[in-house]
């Protein structure tokens, strides 16, 4: 029932699930509360995978909470998702440790064996092979009833990377099957919670082009992603509880050096690099949609030769 839900919560009996991110946590429940769908939107290029990543990292090493991740990788091999984990933990890129330029030496090499053999012990189990909606939901049913999830007090946490790769029937046009997987995303919810059982869905989606409009891009005042720019956005988003945008202004052709209207501290906008090492690019969280509160700018900047984004103060 909801008392019991909001004295569970009162009483510490449950907890959003906190990340290494401090804004990002203030402006959400005390971290990712359960029961929701999160929708993480952005360009190609914009970090959409390593924030996931780095998100579900942070629930398994900043949470006791018990509970199982089924993650969906339509996008990336496996293999790539768990050297990104150890690139972002060693601190050396992904063409260091796959030998690109040099040969891996043998300290190196035994850092990565190690970090990875631990990483068995995690609860976390990849689907690799792209489904239909109905498949989706079926693998997710079976999940959670052959783990035993709900009898045995575990949550579930299902990743989706990302949606535009999810299959369809013949002749269904994208926006179709996203509608689709968006809508039978929120009949689990809503089912999980019916029973009792914790859920939550993180799920990566893309913006459209009209954000690369030379209109735009020439205008400060339309720099800013809207729920407009979110491909399929009517079912993403009034299926999310939440809805982040990840923009990268720097990789926008013509953005030039500075990114929206004129503040107090930035009078000629925001900066497209990061103050303090100009060869990072920021990146931005626009939270679009937060049921409990409000919209709010986050300011990230990436590090992506290290598989990591890393929030900052401006």
């Amino acid at each position: 029932s909801t008392i019991d839900y909001i004295n569970k919560l009162r009483t510490g009996k449950i907890k959003s699930l906190k990340t290494s991110f401090v804004k990002l946590n203030k402006a959400l429940l005390n971290g990712v509360d359960w029961n929701r769908i999160f929708t993480i939107a952005g360009r190609s290029g914009s970090g959409k995978s390593t924030i996931l990543e780095q998100i579900k990292r942070d629930f398994i090493d900043l949470n006791d909470e018990p509970f199982e991740i089924l993650s969906f990788e339509f996008e990336m091999l496996m293999e790539d998702q768990l050297t990104r984990y150890a690139s972002s933990q060693t601190k050396k890129s992904l063409k260091e440790i796959y030998s690109a330029e040099a040969p891996l030496n043998q300290a190196d090499y035994d850092e990565v064996v190690q970090l990875l053999e631990k990483r068995k012990e995690v609860p976390v189990y990849y689907v690799d092979n792209p489904g239909t909606p109905a498949q989706i939901r079926a693998t997710i049913l079976n999940f959670a009833m052959e783990r035993n999830l709900k009898d045995t007090g575990k949550g579930l946490v299902v990743s989706i990377d990302h949606v535009l790769l999810t299959k369809g029937r013949q002749g269904d046009a994208e926006k179709a099957i996203v509608d689709e997987l968006m809508f039978t995303l929120l009949e689990l919810k809503k089912y999980f919670a019916s029973i009792g059982q914790r859920c939550l869905f993180l799920v990566l989606s893309q913006l459209n082009r009209d954000i690369e409009r030379e209109e735009r891009v020439l205008n400060p005042v339309l720099h800013f992603p809207t729920r407009n720019d979110l491909f399929g956005a009517s079912s993403i988003y009034h299926t999310s509880d939440y809805v982040l945008i990840s923009h990268r202004p720097a990789d926008v052709v013509g953005m030039g050096e500075y990114y929206g209207r004129p503040r107090e501290n930035y009078p000629k906008g925001l900066p497209t690099k990061y103050p303090s090492d100009p060869k990072r690019d920021m990146v931005y969280w626009h939270l679009i949609k937060e049921r409990f509160g409000k919209p709010v700018i986050i300011p990230m900047a990436e590090n992506f030769k290290h598989a990591s984004i890393e929030e900052v103060n401006l």
